[in-house]
């Protein structure tokens, strides 16, 4: 009897733009909306205009920076979340600490 392997189900991020999906366009709208915000509160006080265009190009450079994915297609929020579960994850420590290091 032939044994067949079953493909397992890959779940696929729908794509606005090559390598641009819903959370990288949502990422960077966030910072978008808070460069806009910032803008406006800092013309409320009559801050200079590139301070004021610092605040506005800030977040959204932020947010483009976290969104972009980088050559290995991986963007920077996906390799903190990696990261992150990496830290929680159990360990096997094979390195016997009580050994000797020298051939007695």
């Amino acid at each position: 009897m032939a044994r067949y392997l079953i493909p397992k189900p890959i779940q696929r991020q729908y794509e606005l733009f090559p390598g641009w999906g819903f959370t990288q366009v949502t990422v960077v709208a966030v910072g978008l909306v808070t460069g806009v915000l910032f803008f406006a509160m800092l013309t409320v006080f009559h801050l200079s205009i590139p301070i004021r265009l610092i605040a506005f190009v800030l977040p959204l450079g932020i947010g483009g920076f976290l969104a972009f994915p980088p050559p290995n297609e991986q963007p920077l929020y996906k390799r903190l979340q990696a990261g992150v579960g990496f830290s929680k994850s159990p360990r096997k420590w094979l390195y016997d600490w009580n050994a000797s290091d020298w051939n007695e």
